[in-house]
């Protein structure tokens, strides 16, 4: 009888030793993931957005560069940059990822799917610092 007794204390034990792990690993996931969603706005940073060619015209390829430079003067490299418009009608939303080219320079190739007036956001971060304002583009037919 001492045996199963024994038995019992150590599976108990093993029991509630898991469930004490479990629940640190669900305490870390949740801190990790408050660090790392926690961004401070920057409002010193200079983010210009251009096409290389306009007009804007729907269905045809467009580059679009970012310069990004940060409240120093300095060029801002290995940011994550992108342009996300929210769903018109029944599209989905749209989002372009620019890549890093040089110093401060990202570029994305964009296809508009349709001619009009397109209001999204600019979005750029690095690290825990980020940048975002509204853009306005006008896309054209022809």
């Amino acid at each position: 009888m001492p045996e199963v007794k024994q038995k019992k204390i150590l599976n108990a034990g093993i029991y509630y030793a898991g469930l004490a792990f479990i629940a640190a690993l669900l305490w870390y996931a949740i801190w990790l993931h408050d660090a790392s969603t926690n961004l401070k706005y920057s409002n010193d940073w200079t983010i210009q957005l251009a096409a290389k060619q306009y007009p804007l015209i729907y269905n045809r390829p467009v580059i679009m560069h970012v310069v990004a430079l940060d409240g120093h003067g300095e060029w801002i490299n290995g940011a994550e940059v992108k342009m996300t418009f929210p769903a018109v009608d029944e599209s989905r939303e749209k989002e372009w990822k620019f890549r890093h080219i040089e110093d401060g320079l990202y570029e994305a190739i964009i296809h508009f799917p349709s001619p009009g007036q397109w209001e999204g956001l600019l979005d750029v971060t690095k690290g825990k610092t980020g940048y975002m304002r509204q853009i306005q583009l006008t896309v054209g037919e022809r």
